[in-house]
């Protein structure tokens, strides 16, 4: 269960009389370099910091910074609030006590043999800690670096009160509301080590995800009454992209107890359950909250093995779908599902949580019953099922440029088992939109005119047809308001920009997927997903909404300025020069020493240099050097060869390149994307996440 943040600990502490640094008189610790620590001043009331010496935070951070990058030998003894955590791997977390806040790097156990990952038990926000390390000045910024965690105290949170809902009320529910359920289990979901970790929870108007460790107690029909706590789960690693997409979590009941079973195997109410395809429901935005809500599908069952794992998908006739959410490596789904690989089946299948990553966002499923294992499709619905798998998705609602797009003209599909579904097409003025037979292609082509259509749409499959319509609207791009890179950067954080410029090249980045986009007034990074990558090529002309953002900003040093969760309003194609009006021209040396407290990650620069490949054991570094030698920098790189293999044929000599100063990870100093490098005879561009 997620804790509600508190700052009630420190204040009780001042309103007592009591310093950080005070420990009680009576009582001595062995430190773990086995001196003996004894306090100096005394208290009636118990604290975590009782028994160390402990440094406030202020003068903890003072310390820091005058220890430089080497940090202090000695090792100090700090305590605080835990305020944020930024890594839950490493256990990167920032603690605040009333003088100050410190940045912790990394979180061990008290002996340091066991990192914040694998902790039993993690400390949370809110949560009180004594810590003991080193402390050091990193770029400027005081940190604690790999921290023993001394003690740990978790936020004390009020007990809720309970009270009865509908499961269909509970839903509706904030975060930490103490809940009644009366209902019927539905499926019971296996954790780790096979043991019952909790199960679905139906009435006769809804469904909810019950997590308990009481599901070992119970079996599928037993109607039972909960008691617990209504929550939204989120895996630890996907906290930030989850963010980024408004996902609140996987709608479910936590902390729960089963309070009465009946022991009976009842007839589950599933009436009000709604027929969707797979297809649809995972189109369905993360934002609708439809997470553990139970729907009845027509779908295939997929059995994949890899190294190690096995994945059981839940698949459309189309290909489209997800896997089942499993903890045991998809061996806690064979004895169930192996029966069943490569069968068409009716399902009930609800979409348990949703996977969030920088390239979007994935339901994963939780299969709650088969109904059926051999379906058939009708040959009457065949149609139907081909407009809405094949064709529909085909069209843009607005285009901007001429698509040139090859219609579908038939369908055949080998998992449903038919063949020589045809479709048709037609223009309710072809002087607006147009489609055209050219080299035996249907092909929609927009007359640059504007104005709005209506497609006929005829698809046929032996004696059975449906006709649909759609309207599609051609607009010159000149009527979309836009911005201007220039104006994107004068304007304010936080505020959604349209921009319209030229995909000029890909940049390289751990954790987002993108390229820099140009302008006649400059650069701009661009984050988007994996859809939106994939649709575009290098030279496209684009315009695009998004945030604007500092990626990695930090007091003085700044970071790259970026337009973040970035969609796509048009691509009006082609394959464009990029505009150079705002292209300056600077040496190596020049650029080694662009001063770090200025912003010019919005800046387009032309060097002329010789690309170096500094290839080890394991990893590969990738720099440019003056041609006289004095002077070097670093083109940025999570990953050497994948990021800039590309400019391999024109390593060792000099060569034209065109540069974008970045600094995603607030460092002291600038590295660089590369976009372009020419010769004078190839030109080259970086295109190594478009069309992905």
């Amino acid at each position: 269960m997620k804790k509600i943040f508190s700052g009630g600990v420190l204040l009780l502490a001042i309103s007592c009389g009591l310093l950080l640094a005070s420990c009680d008189p009576t009582s001595s610790s062995s430190l773990p370099d086995g001196t003996s620590n004894t306090s100096t001043e005394s208290s009636s009331e118990s604290h975590i910091y009782d028994g160390y010496t402990i440094t406030p935070l202020n003068e903890a951070t003072s310390i820091a910074l005058e220890a430089g990058e080497s940090g202090t030998v000695e090792k100090y003894y700090v305590y605080g609030v835990i305020e944020s955590i930024d890594n839950t791997k490493y256990g990167n977390l920032t603690i605040k006590d009333d003088t100050g806040s410190l940045y912790i790097y990394g979180l061990y156990s008290e002996d340091g043999s066991t990192r914040y990952d694998a902790m039993s038990v993690k400390p949370q926000v809110g949560d009180e800690v004594v810590l003991y390390g080193s402390l050091m000045n990193f770029n400027g910024k005081a940190e604690m670096k790999d921290a023993w965690l001394m003690e740990h105290k978790e936020e004390e949170v009020p007990a809720p009160t309970y009270e009865k809902y509908s499961i269909k009320e509970a839903r509706a529910l904030e975060d930490g509301e103490g809940v009644i359920l009366e209902g019927y289990v539905a499926a019971i979901r296996l954790g780790g080590g096979y043991s019952p970790a909790g199960f679905i929870l139906v009435d006769e108007q809804s469904s909810i995800y019950v997590f308990t460790s009481d599901a070992a107690n119970v079996k599928v029909g037993n109607k039972v009454t909960i008691q617990g706590v209504k929550d939204y789960w989120i895996l630890e690693d996907e906290v930030s992209s989850a963010e980024k997409y408004d996902y609140k979590g996987a709608n479910q009941i936590g902390d729960a107890t089963v309070t009465k079973n009946d022991n009976v195997i009842h007839e589950l109410p599933m009436d009000w359950v709604e027929e969707i395809s797979v297809k649809d429901l995972l189109a369905t935005p993360v934002t609708e909250d439809i997470t553990s809500l139970v729907y009845k599908v027509n779908a295939q069952i997929n059995r994949v093995e890899g190294t190690g794992f096995i994945n059981y998908f839940i698949d459309d006739f189309d290909g489209t779908g997800s896997y089942i959410y499993t903890n045991n490596n998809g061996n806690d789904l064979e004895d169930d599902l192996l029966a069943y690989d490569g069968k068409l089946c009716t399902l009930y299948v609800t979409p348990l949580n949703a996977k969030c990553d920088t390239s979007g966002t994935l339901y994963r499923f939780m299969l709650v019953d088969i109904l059926d294992d051999a379906y058939t499709m009708p040959d009457k619905e065949i149609p139907e099922f081909v407009y809405s798998h094949y064709v529909a998705d085909q069209f843009d609602e607005v285009y901007a440029s001429d698509p040139a797009l090859e219609l579908v003209t038939s369908v055949d599909n080998d998992v449903l088992n038919f063949k020589g579904a045809t479709i048709s097409y037609s223009s309710s003025d072809n002087t607006i939109f147009s489609i055209k037979e050219e080299e035996g292609k249907t092909i929609l082509h927009w007359e640059e005119k504007t104005g709005e259509v209506t497609l006929t749409i005829k698809v046929t499959y032996k004696e059975y047809e449906v006709s649909k319509t759609m309207k599609i609207k051609g607009q010159s791009p000149d009527d979309i308001e836009t911005q201007t890179i220039a104006e994107v950067i004068a304007g304010d954080y936080g505020e959604t920009y349209t921009v319209r410029g030229i995909a000029a090249g890909s940049y390289p980045h751990s954790n987002n997927k993108g390229f820099m986009l140009v302008d006649e007034t400059g650069v701009l990074a661009i984050i988007t997903t994996d859809t939106v990558m994939a649709s575009l090529a290098q030279g496209n002309e684009v315009i695009l909404r998004g945030e604007k953002y500092a990626f990695g900003e930090e007091g003085e040093t700044k970071g790259t300025i970026c337009l973040r969760n970035a969609e796509l309003v048009h691509n009006l194609y082609g394959e464009h020069e990029y505009s150079t009006a705002s292209l300056k021209t600077a040496t190596v040396e020049e650029l080694y020493n662009l001063p770090i407290t200025e912003d010019h990650s919005f800046e387009l620069y032309e060097t002329t240099a010789v690309i170096k490949f500094d290839r080890q054991p394991y990893y590969v570094n990738i720099g440019i050097e003056s041609e006289d030698g004095e002077s070097s920098i670093r083109l940025y790189t999570n990953n050497g060869e994948a990021n800039y293999g590309w400019l391999e044929p024109l390593a060792g000599k000099p060569v034209t390149l065109h540069l974008v100063p970045i600094n995603w990870n607030t460092k002291n100093y600038y590295t660089f994307a590369c976009i372009m490098a020419s010769d004078g005879t190839t030109t080259l561009y970086n295109e190594t996440t478009f069309g992905r």
